[in-house]
């Protein structure tokens, strides 16, 4: 059954399933909790389909959010205010190749860091994986922190998470008709041009712009 029934209950819904899925450290493992696919969660956060109750049971359970406010918007987020208000670190996300030269999966590493100043929103920790945006100044190694759902800028550096799971960093080009124009260097000659690459806002589960750029560990 759907855990909601009426236009007026469902408005607001998507952007709350998205808040929620944003506790996450990535959508691959919020699909897993889930029991059902990266792409079907990333339609019910976009408000493409209606989620049945099951499904946002076993997420809202998972990260102590009130169930009363994913259907409505009433009330506190988080069950216990102690959790929300916690500060256990940040999950620091690592690149695995993956079978597409380019895009990775995630992994979440061990060490957990400080929550870092200057990411407003629902910040996010990637260690850059190769070279790839090295003209940029981030190299391999390097720590990313992003703003998950932060205004986008043409030229922003940004953390990619696309709807089947895989992950990349990529320098913001803007986008043409639904498709976003993202830009990635070789890492084997970064001094070459960019190159390009397309991708459907359908095929993207979130974006983060980069704000904050450390070293390494």
């Amino acid at each position: 059954m759907d855990v909601l029934e009426t236009p007026q209950a469902l408005d607001g819904l998507p952007r709350r399933i998205a808040q929620l899925l944003d506790l996450f450290p990535t959508r691959r493992m919020a699909a897993t909790v889930a029991g059902i696919s990266t792409d079907q969660l990333t339609r019910y956060a976009q408000g493409r389909s209606s989620p049945p109750f099951e499904v946002l049971a076993r997420l809202a359970r998972d990260r102590a959010v009130s169930l009363d406010w994913l259907a409505s918007g009433s009330g506190e987020m988080r069950l216990d205010r102690r959790l929300a208000e916690a500060d256990p670190g940040l999950a620091l996300l690592g690149l695995l190749p993956s079978e597409e030269p380019g895009w990775y999966r995630p992994r979440i590493l061990a060490p957990r860091l400080p929550a870092p100043t200057g990411v407003p929103t629902a910040p996010v920790a990637v260690m850059a994986a190769d070279d790839a945006l090295a003209p940029e100044g981030v190299r391999s190694g390097f720590i990313c922190y992003g703003s998950v759902g932060g205004e986008l800028v043409e030229g922003d550096l940004l953390f990619a998470e696309r709807s089947d799971g895989l992950c990349a960093l990529r320098r913001f080009e803007g986008v043409v008709g639904g498709v976003l124009r993202l830009a990635r260097y070789d890492p084997a000659d970064p001094r070459r041009l960019p190159m390009m690459e397309a991708v459907g806002e359908e095929r993207i589960a979130r974006l983060a712009p980069i704000l904050k750029i450390r070293r390494k560990l």
